[in-house]
């Protein structure tokens, strides 16, 4: 994977948290479930809001454009499929090995571990909002503990799309 990056220098001028996905709106940190310094939501009312099989599709080129490295671009580009019982998703990504995330919503905030069940493939723990409009699911996250919250929100960019 450094071979991907060799020869590409960091980004200048980029701001922690610049991205926006588009909608919904950050949540209001003062009000949110949202706890901190765990970056999770505590859980209430259902859990398999998104039970069923989703597709998130990572664009290489959008990932760059958002001034994230090549490397950081290659690792994650491509179609991933999520399979969603309740709140815990098993996760198929196209370069790299299969990851377990866990969900939890409490009205239209959500956090995401994507590092549950003793996962250690995979890393990332967000907290935001989600909106579902039909068989589309977008996210707005505006906190991230081991990355930049900007990654995550050009990561989700695009919206899950529920195929199953």
């Amino acid at each position: 994977m450094s071979a991907l990056a060799a020869g590409t220098t960091a980004p200048a001028g980029r701001t922690c948290g610049e991205i926006e996905a588009g909608f919904p709106a950050p949540i209001d940190t003062a009000s949110s479930p949202t706890t901190q310094p765990s970056f999770t939501v505590e859980a209430s009312g259902p859990q398999d809001v998104l039970e069923g099989v989703w597709r998130l599709t990572i664009d290489r080129q959008f990932i760059l454009d958002q001034g994230f490295s090549a490397q950081e671009a290659g690792a994650n580009a491509g179609v991933w499929t999520i399979t969603i019982n309740d709140n815990i998703a098993t996760v198929d990504q196209p370069n790299g090995p299969d990851c377990t995330w866990e969900f939890a919503f409490h009205d239209s905030a959500v956090s995401l571990d994507m590092g549950a069940l003793g996962n250690d493939a995979c890393f990332g723990r967000m907290a935001g909002t989600y909106v579902r409009d039909g068989d589309v699911v977008m996210f707005h996250f505006d906190r991230e503990r081991e990355y930049d919250v900007a990654f995550d929100n050009a990561f989700f960019n695009g919206g899950m799309q529920k195929i199953g």
